[in-house]
């Protein structure tokens, strides 16, 4: 039995149902993966799992085949592309691609055969785009001109793994159905991404959403984010990210894609958000909270530390002051209801769920504290995908500078 692992089903659930091109104009990454390498041969000629990604900003596919094996070079690896219009999800009903009627009027197999890429002895063989191989893993990245110019916004390309030596048929959702379209090529696994138009609009803005100049202060599109952030991952109840992630400004005039004023595109929270950087969910400290904070603040303080790290974040209140070029904490309270619902102090003790971006998990901009969180989460949702989805479901959105973070005279 195969699974189809994808973001979009996160945000339904936070969101509830968003027009399809809305939804996904950010890329969020699906996964198809088998049971255990046990269906039909483990090794290098079975594949592990298929997972593939559409990213608008650079307008390229990035499909990646994990296989049961380290990567033989011996057997012929391929990623197939099929394009159609108007099929928003995998066929219903039994499931098959018999059973679904594509908008070429053909009821049995796509229409529409792209290039494709194929593996093979000590290169890639056929096809557009790049491959990098490392173990188990085959990454091929390939742009939508590189593929074919007639894949445009709202079409589904299907993306099929293979391998020459794989004699059993493996496919989703439905795995003991017939497809008399994969047999022959002895599918391996399908999945699809949506091609969308980076200029759709996103939603609306009530005025200027702005970043803090300087970058040592909360502001509203530091608001906006965190709190997009932790409004689309059920049990977070803190967000924190970084000042220096956040590269544009959100202005209503003038249009940039020919938009009405105060409409956001897709385009603009790409630049907003360039970094393709997915979410990150973790337990940690009050204690750990409390050094991650000091790490942010620390250039408010002292200005030789950069300022990118200076801290955004949503469902926190806190209080410090510069003690010579030293930050020091005087309170932290969880804000469970926003900055008019009641503060709860955090003591050291406590613990917390806290979304953040891998980036910062990982270390960057000095959050090494991060890394040891507990019950540790890594998610396929960007903070763009967050971004886009909050701000479609609550437009015309209105953050403003609320007192999250606020300095203290020593």
């Amino acid at each position: 039995m195969t699974r189809i692992i994808g973001a979009t089903g996160a945000l339904l659930r936070a969101f509830g149902a968003l027009p399809l091109l809305l939804m996904a104009a950010t890329a969020p990454a699906q996964t198809v993966s088998n049971d255990g390498c046990g269906d039909g041969g483990n090794g290098p000629a079975d594949i592990e799992k298929l997972a593939a990604r559409y990213d608008a900003a650079t307008d390229q596919f990035e499909v990646t085949l994990t296989t049961c094996g380290p990567v033989d070079r011996a057997i012929k690896y391929r990623v197939r592309f099929d394009h159609f219009v108007n099929q928003e999800e995998y066929p219903k009903g039994s499931g098959t691609l018999v059973d679904a009627t594509l908008s070429s009027g053909n009821p049995y197999c796509l229409a529409v055969s792209d290039d494709q890429m194929m593996l093979h002895k000590s290169r890639k063989t056929a096809g557009p785009g790049a491959i990098t191989v490392s173990d188990r893993n085959i990454i091929y990245t390939v742009k939508r001109s590189e593929l074919s110019s007639s894949i445009s916004p709202g079409h589904v390309v299907r993306i099929w793994a293979e391998t020459q030596d794989k004699k059993r048929v493996d496919r989703a959702p439905n795995t003991d159905a017939t497809d008399s379209c994969a047999e022959p090529q002895y599918l391996t696994e399908v999945l699809q991404q949506t091609v969308l138009d980076r200029f759709a609009i996103v939603g609306t803005q009530a005025f200027d959403i702005l970043r803090a100049p300087t970058r040592l202060f909360e502001s509203a599109m530091g608001n906006l984010v965190a709190d997009a952030l932790l409004a689309g991952t059920p049990g977070a109840e803190v967000a924190l990210t970084n000042s220096g992630g956040l590269r544009a400004d959100l202005r209503c005039v003038p249009p940039v894609s020919g938009e009405q004023p105060c409409e956001i595109t897709w385009d603009e929270l790409f630049k907003v958000l360039p970094f393709g950087n997915n979410t990150v969910i973790e337990t940690v400290t009050g204690a750990q909270l409390e050094e991650a904070l000091l790490n942010g603040l620390s250039p408010s303080c002292n200005p030789m530390i950069a300022t990118g790290r200076f801290p955004q974040v949503a469902g926190l209140e806190v209080s410090y002051t510069c003690v010579g070029m030293v930050p020091q904490i005087n309170s932290i309270s969880l804000r469970p209801d926003g900055m008019g619902g009641p503060a709860i102090p955090l003591a050291p003790g406590d613990s917390v769920r806290l979304v953040t971006n891998d980036f910062m998990y990982f270390g960057g901009d000095g959050y090494l504290v991060l890394t040891l969180g507990t019950d540790v989460v890594f998610t396929e949702i960007s903070l763009l995908e967050l971004a886009g989805a909050y701000i479609s479901a609550n437009s015309p959105v209105q953050p403003f500078v609320e007192g999250r973070i606020v300095k203290m005279a020593p």
